[in-house]
Order: C-alpha cells, then sequence, then structure tokens
C-alpha cells in the first residue's frame, strides 16, 4: 500500500533539501544575458561569486556580459579572476585578449591569445584573434 505524502510532509522535506542558490542565479543570469539584459544578468553573476567565489562560470559569463557594456576594465578583471582560478580555460584567455584589445594593449591581447591557442590549437577564434592583434601590432609600430 502507497501513503500519499501530507502537505506538512512536503514541507519539511523542502525544507530539509536547501536550494542551490549559486545554480539557480547562475541559470537566471545565464537566461538574462541571452534576452541581452546584461546588467541584470551580470547582477545575478555577482550573487553566485558572492556565494560561491571560486564559480568560474561566473566570473567567466560576468566577463562576457561586460564586454557586451563595454566595460573593458571590469570584463579585463573578471577574465583574470577565471584565469586565476582555472589558468588551462582557453576562452578566458582569448576573452582576456579581446579585453586587451578593446583597452589598447596590444602586446598583451597577442600574449592572450597565443596562450589561448596553446592551450587549444583548434580555437579558430583565438587563432584568428592572435593574428589581427599582431597585424595591428605591426602596422603601429607598437612594442
Amino acid at each position: 500500500m502507497v501513503r500519499k505524502i501530507t502537505e506538512l510532509e512536503k514541507v519539511l522535506i523542502q525544507k530539509s533539501k536547501p536550494p542551490d542558490e549559486a545554480a539557480y542565479f547562475l541559470k537566471k543570469g545565464v537566461k538574462l544575458s541571452e534576452e541581452k539584459k546584461y546588467a541584470e544578468a551580470i547582477a545575478c553573476y555577482d550573487k553566485v561569486i558572492e556565494l560561491n567565489p571560486r564559480s568560474k562560470a561566473a566570473w567567466h559569463n560576468k566577463a562576457l556580459d561586460s564586454l557586451h557594456l563595454d566595460k573593458y576594465e571590469e570584463a579585463l578583471t573578471c577574465y583574470e579572476e577565471t584565469i586565476r582560478i582555472d589558468p588551462t580555460h582557453s576562452h578566458s584567455w582569448c576573452g582576456k585578449g579581446v579585453s586587451c584589445i578593446r583597452l589598447k594593449k596590444i602586446p598583451e591581447a597577442v600574449a592572450c591569445f597565443e596562450e589561448a591557442v596553446r592551450l587549444d590549437p583548434t580555437d579558430e577564434i583565438a587563432r584568428q584573434n592572435k593574428t589581427t592583434a599582431l597585424q595591428w601590432q605591426r602596422e603601429n609600430r607598437v612594442e
């Protein structure tokens, strides 16, 4: 015989398993980003970071959305944090390179793209960005 769970038992079960707030806010941030609500998404990622400062996904997504809002210094800081957490995250190296390009830090951008390509030789975007940065560096004689 199967017994139905009472409403009180349902409440007690829910309270015994705390919701994963970080996962909730990360998913909410991704959804907001998909809707191009970047500032709201960043607020969600900040909540995730508050709950779990080592969330590579939150730092990386915050960096991406900061780029969308033309907040290049903030994006650079977030990419650096992502790389501190996981130095092998090639997409963060590439994103850091893009941030550096936007901030006119061309030699640093080239180095970032080189690291991204070293970590993932199949990353065509990093390869193309590196070529573009090197060309810009040569044309403008930036050392």
